[in-house]
Order: C-alpha cells, then sequence, then structure tokens
C-alpha cells in the first residue's frame, strides 16, 4: 500500500482502482485513506480533484462497512481535506445520495468533523458551506431510509457525534 502511495503520480491509475473497489479490500482503502494526505495532496491540484472525484464515487457506492473504508473516506474529507470548499460539497451529496448506508454513514462521520472545522474558523465565509452541510443533515435526520443514518444525522445536528465531543474548540 505504502508503495502505491509513496509512487504517485506514476501510479495514480492504480490509485483510482484500489479508490474505486476495483482491486484491494475495504482494509486496504481505510489504509489509503489514512495515508494518502501524506502523498497525493502535495503533489498538486490536479491529482487532488481527481482523488476528490473518486473518494466521492466510493462514498456513492460503497456497500459495506467492513473494514472502515467508508468511515476513513469519511474522516478524510471532513478532518483531513485541505479544502472545505471541495469536501463540504462531497459530503453533502454523499449523505443525501449514497446508494448505501455504508456511504452515508461514512459521509455523516466526516460531516461531524467538517462541522467543527467550520464552526471553528473562517467567520463568514464559511457560512454557505455551514449551511449547505446542516440542511443536507436535517434531510438525512428526517428522511433517511436507513435508522442508522437518521440518528447519526441527529447526533451530528445536537453536536452529540461521538467523534464532536473530543473535537470541540476549548470554551464551546
Amino acid at each position: 500500500m505504502k508503495v502505491l502511495l509513496a509512487a504517485v503520480p506514476e501510479s495514480l491509475h492504480h490509485l483510482k482502482d484500489l479508490v474505486l473497489g476495483r482491486i484491494g479490500s475495504e482494509q486496504d482503502r481505510f489504509v489509503c485513506f489514512c495515508h494518502v494526505e501524506e502523498t497525493v495532496m502535495p503533489i498538486g491540484a490536479p491529482a487532488r480533484r481527481q482523488l476528490l472525484s473518486w473518494v466521492e464515487e466510493y462514498l456513492l457506492t460503497v456497500k459495506s462497512q467492513a473494514g472502515y473504508g467508508a468511515w476513513m473516506a469519511g474522516d478524510l474529507l471532513g478532518e483531513h481535506w485541505p479544502s472545505l470548499r471541495e469536501a463540504v460539497p462531497v459530503l453533502a451529496r454523499a449523505i443525501l445520495e449514497g446508494r448505501y448506508a455504508a456511504g452515508r454513514l461514512g459521509a455523516l462521520h466526516g460531516s461531524a468533523h467538517a462541522i467543527v472545522r467550520l464552526s471553528s474558523g473562517g467567520g463568514w465565509r464559511f457560512l454557505f458551506l455551514r449551511d449547505q452541510l446542516l440542511n443536507a443533515l436535517r434531510t438525512v435526520a428526517d428522511k433517511d431510509r436507513s435508522s442508522r443514518a437518521r440518528a447519526t444525522a441527529r447526533d451530528v445536528l445536537d453536536g452529540t457525534h461521538a467523534c464532536m465531543a473530543t473535537l470541540r474548540t476549548p470554551g464551546t
């Protein structure tokens, strides 16, 4: 895995196959999403945009939570992606349009991280992104076909999602 990531940009086509589930396991995707920010992010915007589109497609189509690949994909976008302007629309689409609960739950986890990041800085510049994400969360909390996704969205909206307690900025 680390060799594949270390060989970026030459290995981007293999990385795409891994992220989209054509090769490897969910555990491989988990490891990939853990380390991708160290390798792909520094090489520039074109590769980052490609990766973002692959992660979005993955979250929209992943069927299983096995290996925590979907959870780590959401974490990558919500907590580690360098641009919330890029990550928030993907998270919002994934929680609203993900075909399976696994992808929606992964995106909901990432959304919890993104809400904390949006609330801790950026001021008015992040209001639109925060509103976009909150509107998507409200829709999921009310209408998602998965009771677990509905409950998770409510937890994020209430600020009681498990990861949010440890992410709050002091004094909040």
